[in-house]
């Protein structure tokens, strides 16, 4: 690729950042959405095995989601928008983590988490757990 070329690229990514922040983050807020649905459906995916391995796929979550907010870059409005994502996922998991080794609801967890929690604590129960 020719460097005009490359630096036509450049100067069109940067214009699409900057006048299109606001769709980024819609973007990025409707992933962020996915990623809570994703995270609800691993854990009623989980409901057949005992606390402790619970706990123990959660610890890994928490740790991959803290190692994607620590690695994320903070140029770009897409960039941000990521990190942003990797925090608000890093933060949820880190609650429901909380939650299940504590028995803590955490003032901030929303109410679909702690219904979900809840439910998936009652199983748990039920199966001696």
């Amino acid at each position: 690729m020719s460097f005009q070329r490359e630096n036509e690229l450049a100067e069109l990514s940067y214009r699409i950042d900057r006048d299109d922040t606001q769709t980024v983050l819609k973007v990025a807020a409707a992933k962020r959405q996915q990623s809570m649905r994703d995270l609800g459906a691993l854990l009623n995916s989980l409901v057949n095995i005992d606390r402790n391995s619970l706990i123990a796929i959660l610890s890994s979550e928490a740790e991959v989601a803290q190692r994607l907010v620590d690695s994320a870059r903070q140029r770009t409005a897409s960039q941000r928008a990521k990190r942003d994502e990797a925090v608000q996922r890093a933060g949820r998991v880190q609650r429901i983590l909380s939650f299940f080794q504590q028995g803590d609801v955490a003032p901030d967890m929303p109410e679909a988490d702690v219904m979900l929690c809840k439910s998936l604590e009652n199983k748990l129960r039920m199966r001696g757990q």
